[in-house]
């Protein structure tokens, strides 16, 4: 891992370490970002159907678990614990984060791709 290349961003209890120039992080991303969605549709059908039987407050938690959880392999151990301070997330609570950290992909593959093109050109 070329850890000079590694992103790193503060958060309430420590800092994220993001090996973005690693090509295997970007397929773990899509692969996140799948794996994501399908729990957040499974979670809102389950209250949903949880709601029409009358149920006051429905457990999604094992859902937030599975987040935490793909979360955590996405970005290393204990990361919901350094950038969420808990164990357990929501959905909200992911939407929030990513949606803070899309600047900083776009900066990020601008810069990754603008190395590929000079490597490239110094090839020809």
């Amino acid at each position: 891992m070329d850890q000079q290349r590694d992103k790193r961003i503060e958060c309430k209890n420590g800092t994220l370490i993001i090996p973005f120039h690693d090509d295997g992080f970007q397929r773990k991303m899509l692969i996140f970002k799948k794996k994501i969605l399908g729990i957040v549709k499974k979670a809102l059908r389950e209250i949903r159907a949880a709601e029409r039987r009358g149920e006051c407050e429905p457990d999604a938690s094992k859902h937030w678990e599975r987040l935490a959880k793909e979360f955590n392999w996405l970005f290393g151990p204990d990361a919901c614990q350094i950038v969420f301070g808990t164990d357990l997330i929501s959905a909200e609570m992911l939407t929030e984060f990513l949606d803070k950290l899309d600047p900083y992909i776009d900066e990020w593959a601008s810069k990754l791709l603008e190395e590929q093109r000079a490597k490239q050109h110094f090839r020809k």
